[in-house]
């Protein structure tokens, strides 16, 4: 049982440096209103997808500025929790693709930014922003490859040219 949501707590998304250090809520600035788009973003898009699909890991979720640095952070990542809030989740049951067309069909509204990473397990979901709303990103890192695939028009087509574009850059 979680204190956001029926699967999520506070504490999963306050982790890093794979879980062996955990960020205290009275070190975070703002935390009040972090805590609030935080649990908003667990009833809106994370709880959702859990119930659709199962159990998935909290890879990332808040970041400080110091710990996006690190790990080689954009300066205006949403892990800061500045703008906008996002966790990087790990499905254990489905395959991102499904839960990137699930996104697109179900929640079209809900979330600001997706993100398919073509080097990894996991993949990045976040909250709507005033610069990212229905934004879907595949990346293939090696190649620092960034495709923004805007589907406004057609979920099927965005999905179709996901498909594609993991076919292309393989891992």
């Amino acid at each position: 049982m979680g204190d956001l949501t029926a699967n999520f707590s506070t504490s999963e998304f306050l982790k890093y440096d794979a879980g062996r250090l955990t960020f205290a809520t009275a070190a975070i600035p703002d935390w009040t209103s972090k805590a609030i788009q935080l649990r908003l973003l667990c009833q809106t898009i994370l709880q959702p997808m859990r119930d659709g699909f199962g159990r998935m890991e909290i890879m990332s979720g808040y970041r400080s500025p110091e710990w996006n640095k690190v790990v080689g952070g954009s300066p205006t990542s949403d892990h800061l929790w500045t703008s906008g809030c996002c966790a990087d989740v790990k499905p254990h049951e489905h395959s991102r693709e499904a839960l990137i067309d699930w996104l697109m069909d179900m929640l079209p509204f809900a979330w600001g930014e997706a993100i398919y990473y073509a080097d990894t397990s996991h993949m990045h979901v976040g909250l709507p922003t005033a610069k990212d709303h229905g934004q879907l990103l595949f990346m293939h890192r090696p190649k620092k490859v960034t495709v923004e695939i805007p589907w406004r028009g057609s979920p099927k087509d965005a999905s179709a040219k996901l498909r594609a574009l993991i076919a292309q850059h393989p891992k």
